[in-house]
Order: structure tokens, then C-alpha cells, then sequence
């Protein structure tokens, strides 16, 4: 029993409590409830799981023939600025392979490029590819037309230090750009370059290249260089 009256401003929340209280009891979910959002979260990572990783490729692949396409302007650009022949460079199985009986630069045949000038040596690290990407050798850019990349002529061919300003010197298939700008060998006939998803199998150990391989049915991307103004353009090809 209270007497008096109840102060302002307080209430009596004797009876909210026992209201809550009562709501509580019945929050939750049933073991049926929790299995059928686990089965349908279960179907949406099976369905967008693969499509996620077909992404990702693709973007390795873009994201390559950006970088590229980039590294080909900026050795341009310093052949002008700098005055000198400058050159991008892309070892092959064979010039990977054979540096030194202590030394094997096997992982970059077809997966690398660097960049070196005439007087400086070598500007920057060697570059790798994104994982998942390679240089394809022969691309078939046109029906019965096929593009070795390592066999456009001997236009393409130079001898340069490897893998170092100071290293042995190996033929090597290079880009490269005169002082004044355009493709250092001269001439009209454009060249291609071709990046494709797809991966190299090689031995550290022995030095032994192993062969490389693509991924059938998948997009090429193509980078052209004009011969006679040195610039480079990008196009995707169908598989």
C-alpha cells in the first residue's frame, strides 16, 4: 500500500517489465527456419562463386594490358626526352634459360618484360605479369594468318645484356623506339603483341622450360604498335 502521491515526472514501469518480459519468451528462430537460409546461401555461393573467379581473370588480363600498353608510352616518351634508343624487352624461353650455370631466369620467359636504354641500362625492375596471364607466342589474329610473337622478323631481334645491364648478351625479341620516336627498326608494318589467359610450367631447379599452355575459348587482348609513329593501341579479340 503507497500513500501520498507518486512524484512528477516518474512512472511506474512495473507493469512495462512484465510486458517485455512476456515479448521476450517468444523471439527466435526454429531448427526448420535456420536450415533453409543455410540451404539458400549455400545455393547463392554455388551459383556466383564461379562467375566471381571467371572475373577475376579477366580483370588479370585487362588489368596486364594496361600496364603494358603504359610501360610501351612511358619508353617512348623517354626515348624523345632522353635522346637515346630505348627498348622494351621480352624474354623467350630460350633467352630465359640459359643465363649462367649458377643463375636461371626461367620464370620469365613469356610472363616478363623490362625495359632498357641504350646508355642507362636498365630502367626499374623486371615486371612481371598478373598470375593467370602470358604472352601468346602464336595467336591466330586472322584466319589462317598466325602472329608469332617472337618471330616478327628479324626487325624485332636485338642483342642486349640480360637479365642486367652487366649480364651476358642474348638475342632478345624487344620494342623499341628510336630518339625521335618511332619503331626503332623503321619501317610500315605494324606489331602485335598478344596477352591471353593461360600459364608456363618450367623447372627452377634444372633450368628446363616445360612448355606453355592457354585457356581455350577465352578473350585476347592485343596491343599493335604503329611502326612509323611508335604509338601502341589496345583491341580485344574474340576466342
Amino acid at each position: 500500500l503507497r500513500l501520498g502521491r507518486q512524484p512528477a515526472g516518474e512512472k511506474d514501469n512495473s507493469n512495462v517489465k512484465h510486458r517485455d518480459h512476456q515479448t521476450a519468451g517468444g523471439a527466435g528462430f526454429t531448427l526448420i527456419e535456420l536450415l533453409v537460409v543455410i540451404g539458400i546461401m549455400a545455393l547463392i555461393m554455388a551459383v556466383t562463386i564461379p562467375a566471381f573467379t571467371g572475373l577475376g581473370r579477366a580483370t588479370g588480363l585487362q588489368t596486364a594490358a594496361f600496364q603494358l600498353n603504359n610501360t610501351l608510352a612511358l619508353s617512348r616518351q623517354m626515348a624523345i626526352s632522353t635522346r637515346q634508343g630505348v627498348y622494351l624487352v621480352f624474354p623467350d624461353d630460350h633467352a630465359a634459360l640459359y643465363n649462367s650455370p649458377h643463375e636461371r631466369h626461367v620464370e620469365k620467359a613469356f610472363r616478363a618484360y623490362g625495359v632498357y636504354a641504350e646508355r642507362d641500362g636498365y630502367v626499374g625492375e623486371w615486371r612481371m605479369l598478373p598470375t593467370g596471364v602470358i604472352l601468346d607466342p602464336e595467336y591466330e589474329k586472322t584466319p589462317g594468318s598466325t602472329v608469332n610473337f617472337f618471330q616478327q622478323g628479324d626487325r624485332c631481334m636485338e642483342d642486349i645484356p640480360f637479365p642486367v645491364a652487366d649480364g651476358p648478351e642474348r638475342e632478345m625479341f624487344v620494342v623499341g623506339f628510336r630518339a625521335d620516336g618511332p619503331f626503332h627498326a623503321g619501317g610500315i608494318i605494324p606489331v602485335d603483341i598478344f596477352l591471353r589467359e593461360g600459364w608456363t610450367e618450367y623447372n627452377t631447379e634444372s633450368g628446363e622450360f616445360e612448355g606453355w599452355h592457354v585457356y581455350p575459348d577465352t578473350p585476347v587482348v592485343g596491343i599493335t604498335i604503329h611502326a612509323v609513329t611508335g604509338q601502341s593501341r589496345v583491341r580485344e579479340y574474340d576466342p
